[in-house]
């Protein structure tokens, strides 16, 4: 507080010669506030003409506190509403993003579903991956090399046309030793020419082997991360689906090689898989059994397979029982193989099995193959010969005997002396009848 300042030396009257006002008397107060000093609230010249009081001092400090809570409390709200318009920036971004991302997983959803809700080639899948991604990140444009016998060779080409040159073969040999995605600025050179400056390049790694790259051209000179991940992970889901493909036709392949083996033999056969279920029957085991091909289609287990033949069939229970022990046995590995016979009460048929373990290879568990044949007719030629072999001996006994009697009669000197010739010789009705079975 100073009231008179025009003779005090600490008085700069520059700004009073710049504005003509005339200071006489000052009462300055510093603005302090929780951290220190803010400033300085000050007076000149009270309108009375009378100097200044300590009562002036006291209220000027009181409206200064006053002063800096304003103050303080407006730079707090501009540091909140800084902070707020930032974090609204953030939620506006953030926003954007999951949009972009919500926009790309119902894409790569329903991706997924038209691969693989259908059977298409590879041909289909690469060209649905190189559209999905063109339309959902508005490339330029988008390609995809597959490698086959150490060459490079072109398979889908959507947009403007991007040939192959070494410089090109050299950038796919990179992403494939790397076997990581990668984003090429101005390369390759030929990519200028149609206003292309960024190249995004994608393996197609399936799970055992890399099929080739996805190159997908930008005219921009940024590839956002999201971008990115969505490429990478549509040109996962088609190495995968492209695998799945190729490995279907592999088992359908095999599928139908092992029913051509199956249907050229006459024996009925079934294979239970590892699991205790039906996997694969030939035609001849259902006209055996009567069963329904309709077993094959729901995986049937053992047990309801057994059920189910035992409701169509005469075999005492005991018996299918005993064969589907013995199909558990060798199942379990506690026997390399079983075989025997099973027997329709009425004796109209007559079926010999053997139940083969069947070894496990690849991502197959193994199981048990069941191999039946049908033997009724065999019996039954059997149990025929048996009859006419009985018949035959039965009908050669009856006069041999009556010779067997003549010739002991002759022997004994009844019908007079017999020759040399008669008595050296040996009795070969004898040794003959010796040698035949006995009636039944």
């Amino acid at each position: 507080m100073v009231n008179d300042v025009q003779s005090d030396k600490r008085f700069d009257d520059s700004t009073d010669q710049t504005t003509g006002y005339t200071t006489r008397s000052l009462l300055a107060v510093p603005l302090r506030g929780v951290g220190g000093v803010q400033g300085v609230i000050e007076v000149m010249n009270r309108r009375d003409r009378m100097p200044f009081t300590q009562d002036d001092q006291r209220l000027l400090e009181a409206l200064s506190d006053y002063a800096v809570i304003a103050l303080e409390n407006a730079q707090r709200f501009a540091q909140v509403d800084k902070a707020l318009a930032r974090r609204a920036q953030e939620l506006v971004r953030t926003n954007d993003q999951l949009q972009h991302n919500l926009h790309s997983l119902t894409a790569l959803n329903a991706f997924g579903m038209a691969i693989y809700t259908s059977l298409r080639s590879a041909d289909e899948i690469y060209a649905m991956t190189a559209r999905g991604i063109m339309e959902l990140n508005n490339a330029l444009g988008a390609w995809i090399f597959l490698q086959q016998n150490q060459e490079w060779q072109p398979s889908v080409a959507l947009g403007p046309t991007m040939r192959m040159n070494p410089e090109l073969e050299q950038l796919l040999s990179e992403v494939i030793q790397q076997g990581t995605p990668r984003v090429f600025y101005d390369r390759p050179a030929q990519l200028q020419a149609i206003g292309c400056y960024t190249l995004l390049v994608v393996p197609l790694r399936a799970t055992q082997y890399v099929l080739g790259c996805l190159c997908v051209g930008y005219a921009e000179r940024l590839v956002e991360a999201p971008d990115l991940e969505t490429v990478n992970l549509f040109a996962t889901q088609a190495a995968s689906a492209v695998e799945s493909l190729s490995l279907f036709q592999d088992v359908r392949s095999a599928h139908d090689q092992m029913l051509s083996v199956l249907e050229s033999t006459r024996e009925a056969m079934v294979l239970i898989d590892g699991d205790g279920c039906v996997a694969i029957a030939n035609n001849r085991m259902f006209e055996l059994t009567g069963l329904s091909e309709s077993i094959l289609e729901t995986h049937l287990p053992l047990s309801q397979f057994f059920e189910r033949w035992a409701a169509v069939s005469l075999y005492a229970p005991g018996e299918m029982a005993r064969l589907q022990k013995e199909m558990l046995s060798v199942l379990q590995h506690d026997a390399p193989f079983i075989s025997g016979e099973l027997n329709e009460q009425n004796q109209h048929q007559v079926l010999e099995y053997i139940v083969l373990n069947a070894l496990s290879s690849g991502d197959s568990h193994g199981g048990v193959l069941l191999v039946m044949r049908d033997i009724t007719e065999t019996k039954e030629s059997e149990r025929l010969r048996q009859d006419l072999t009985n018949m035959i001996v039965h009908d050669l006994r009856s006069p041999l005997s009556s010779v067997m009697a003549a010739v002991e009669m002759m022997t004994r000197g009844v019908t007079g002396d017999l020759t040399c010739l008669l008595y050296t010789s040996p009795s070969p009705p004898d040794g003959l009848l010796s040698r035949m079975p006995s009636s039944a």
